[in-house]
């Protein structure tokens, strides 16, 4: 829904593909937020990954929000990747200790490393920043509509069986996102279509882009 494929897949070091909203049937998975949930593969390579989509890509008639459309790889084409400028070409903050400096210093080498796979393999490079927009004020959309996705778990007391039941556990989320008010969820909604507009001039201008693990681009 968020982070549960590209997460796992970045710390195990294998490639997850978290397609498109809308291009894989979600039919028969635990539902948590209607509008984020995807399907997806975590496979050993991009190449795996293709196979696996092009398998489970399309719509099964079971699932409305799919759309049928078209897919097509073609792993011989030169790509422009853009790479977040700033998680790469970096510098250490100025009161930075020596032992951290030299962390930080050697996280850039392996940055760089990295961008250079990209360049020998013949990709063209672009240095990007990612929108400038507080992508975190609207997360809440996400338990908003997980609250109503697990309602009759919450009414009916279920969630109270559950081990977990700390203030930012799942159970907490469903009780007090039930009081979300209305007008602030689609003012969420409305400030969301202004980001999707901010990455869909991004990505018109790359084909991919780069981030550090665990960077802002999963937020």
């Amino acid at each position: 829904t968020r982070g549960s494929i590209i997460s796992p897949s970045s710390t195990c070091g294998v490639v997850g593909l978290r397609p498109t909203y809308g291009r894989v049937s979600r039919y028969g998975a635990m539902a948590l937020s209607w509008t984020m949930d995807k399907i997806g593969t975590i496979c050993r390579s991009v190449e795996d990954c293709a196979l696996a989509f092009n398998a489970i890509y399309g719509s099964d008639g079971r699932d409305d929000t799919v759309v049928d459309g078209p897919f097509a790889w073609n792993p011989d084409g030169t790509l422009k990747i853009g790479y977040v400028k700033s998680d790469f070409e970096n510098s250490p903050p100025p009161d930075m200790n020596a032992d951290a400096k030299q962390r930080f210093e050697a996280r850039l080498a392996i940055m760089k490393d990295a961008l250079d796979v990209f360049r020998k393999a013949g990709a063209s490079l672009i240095p990007i920043e990612l929108p400038d927009f507080p992508a975190q004020a609207i997360r809440f959309i996400l338990s908003a509509e997980a609250a109503a996705a697990f309602d009759d778990l919450t009414r009916s007391h279920g969630i109270d069986q559950l081990t977990a039941q700390a203030a930012g556990d799942w159970p907490n989320q469903f009780r007090t996102h039930r009081f979300v008010p209305a007008v602030e969820f689609i003012r969420a909604q409305r400030a969301r279509t202004l980001l999707m507009r901010k990455y869909d001039e991004l990505m018109s201008k790359v084909d991919v882009f780069l981030s550090a693990t665990g960077g802002a681009s999963l937020t």
